[in-house]
């Protein structure tokens, strides 16, 4: 297919600089944003539509910085079974540039890789041979594992929208979606310092619930807290009754025996010794008071329903969930009214998802405001780097006692690759999710 070359003319109003991130409120309400001028689309998917103007181009330049321009890649899936993600977040890095790119200084050569492999090491080639030194992307992990050999033999810094741990500590590769780990430990400390320490997790068998499971246990053994136990279901599960039940009735006895023998040794009757061993150890069960669900609004509001039916000993219970909740329609779900999940402070969020709607008239999907937020880190790095060399590094000692201040909360780039938050901790209540233990402000030392 030949490619055409052409640029749109338009005026284009910059707002405020990226520093606070702050969401401006000076677009009107019924007028869309233009389409900037410098935003490219590569046409790696062959031949297709390519909505609202956007420009196609393929050309060779071994140098990311144009003119005054800088160039970034962005890597995402516009078309196929996820397009509908890749979309909104293309559009949130749109509005990104829009608010942050005060000098017009950014230009963005977009790839669609359709979630394909394939098609994704495909865009890796041809961004490589533009020369540019800086991806967006991709958003999975299958299509991070496509693309980072190439990468990294091109000198490319890749950040991705995946959380996947087990990607840390490659060369050139971030990892900045919402990191499970760090989740989990703050819900975790949190609960911890309002004295419940004793967890358990109902998850759905596949990779995610037992990741979930293994990081749940980790982190409560080292913090001292009991882990009690782990029920999994399969995925079209309607019926949670036996797994609630179970996870109600699961106990560890921490309870060491030799402590006992003293008084073990005087019964000479040797049933009636097992039977004062099995007081002892019923005098030192310890039943969960913490569980994590880890699924969706829906499914977890059925599980919470069988576990309050299971609950005929009329236990006091805390529910806590994952950054998944972190949803307006949260409140539609009476019965995870008290639950309890960490996240960003949805203030912020809240101001972009307003933007959002005034401007592509539908609701963003929720990780689309990690892409205007790592747009605007990109770009204001882009502002500050002098040679443009050893990026990835740059990345990593961008303001990183402080952290750059996103609308998702401030964050850091750690040097093994993994994203560093100040999560809040959020509760699920009548009509709203409100935050009820702010971010601290400050990184935990690593």
């Amino acid at each position: 297919m030949k490619i055409r070359n052409f640029f749109l003319s338009l005026l284009i109003v910059l707002l405020n600089s990226c520093a606070t991130l702050e969401i401006q409120s000076d677009y009107q309400e019924d007028s869309p944003l233009p389409i900037n001028p410098q935003i490219k689309i590569s046409d790696t998917a062959g031949d297709k539509k390519i909505n609202r103007g956007q420009i196609l181009v393929t050309q060779s330049n071994n140098n990311p910085q144009i003119g005054n321009r800088f160039k970034i890649a962005i890597l995402l899936p516009l078309s196929g079974k996820n397009k509908k993600i890749g979309q909104s977040i293309l559009n949130a890095i749109n509005i990104s540039l829009f608010n942050n790119d005060r000098k017009s200084k950014i230009e963005l050569i977009i790839f669609d890789n359709q979630s394909s492999k394939y098609k994704t090491k495909k865009a890796i080639k041809e961004i490589a041979d533009n020369g540019i030194r800086i991806v967006i992307g991709p958003v999975f992990s299958s299509s991070v594992e496509a693309a980072l050999k190439i990468a990294q033999e091109n000198d490319i810094s890749m950040i991705s929208f995946s959380n996947n741990s087990d990607l840390m500590n490659k060369k050139g590769l971030f990892l900045a979606g919402f990191s499970l780990e760090q989740e989990l430990e703050r819900v975790i400390s949190y609960m911890i310092n309002n004295n419940r320490n004793n967890f358990s997790i109902i998850a759905p068998n596949n990779r995610y619930g037992v990741r979930m499971a293994k990081i749940l246990r980790k982190i409560t053994t080292a913090k001292d807290a009991n882990f009690i136990s782990s029920q999994f279901y399969l995925k079209n599960k309607k019926d949670f009754s036996k797994v609630t039940k179970t996870i109600l009735n699961s106990y560890i006895a921490p309870v060491n025996m030799e402590d006992f023998q003293e008084e073990l040794n005087l019964i000479e009757d040797e049933e009636e010794r097992k039977l004062r061993e099995l007081e002892i150890i019923a005098e030192h069960k310890i039943y969960t008071d913490t569980i994590l669900i880890a699924d969706n609004l829906t499914k977890s509001s059925q599980i919470v329903e069988s576990l309050q039916n299971a609950n005929i000993e009329g236990r006091n219970l805390q529910i806590i969930g994952t950054n998944h909740w972190n949803s307006n329609k949260a409140f539609l779900y009476p019965g995870l009214y008290g639950s309890v999940f960490s996240a960003p402070d949805n203030k912020y969020y809240n101001l972009f998802k307003e933007k959002y709607l005034n401007t592509y008239k539908e609701e963003p999907i929720r990780i689309s405001s990690i892409g205007y937020d790592i747009a605007a880190f990109v770009i204001d790095l882009s502002y500050k780097i002098k040679k443009y060399n050893n990026i990835n590094q740059q990345i990593v000692n961008y303001n990183k006692k402080r952290g750059f201040k996103g609308i998702d909360g401030a964050f850091r780039f750690l040097p093994n690759g993994l994203i560093q938050r100040n999560l809040a901790i959020l509760e699920i209540v009548d009509r709203e999710i409100i935050t009820i233990d702010k971010s601290s402000g400050r990184f935990i030392k690593y």
